[in-house]
């Protein structure tokens, strides 16, 4: 099933290790408006993004990560924002290598990172 008109939703969560699940619970909404395969991709993305904001939160401050989606009839987009700062990313010394940037790159049709006024968004675009 596919919109007529943008369906679009909105929210923030508090900076921890709950945010990945309760991001997920909020896409969960849109169960019967995507197919199945669409729905788990975005899950999954989502989480990834979610864990990726909340993982490089500035030590010693709090903040909020923002989830917007947006259901056109045409395509899906996912936004990520933190408050606060920006992405931070692993080196290549890293004991385990990052994944979440290799996953949105293969699953998504287009992604990228944008600053925001107050601090970093990552999105990602699928196609309905």
């Amino acid at each position: 099933m596919r919109p007529a008109a943008t369906e679009v939703l909105e929210c923030s969560f508090e900076a921890t290790q709950d945010a990945p699940r309760e991001a997920r619970a909020i896409v969960d909404r849109w169960a019967g408006r995507l197919d199945d395969d669409v729905l788990d991709t975005v899950r999954l993305l989502v989480s990834e993004l979610m864990g990726l904001s909340v993982g490089s939160r500035d030590t010693g401050q709090d903040g909020r990560v923002a989830l917007r989606l947006e259901l056109e009839e045409w395509r899906l987009r996912v936004e990520v924002a933190r408050d606060r700062g920006r992405f931070l990313f692993p080196t290549a010394g890293d004991e385990t290598p990052d994944l979440t940037l290799t996953l949105v790159d293969e699953l998504a049709d287009r992604w990228g990172l944008t600053r925001v006024a107050s601090g970093t968004a990552c999105w990602f675009e699928i196609d309905c």
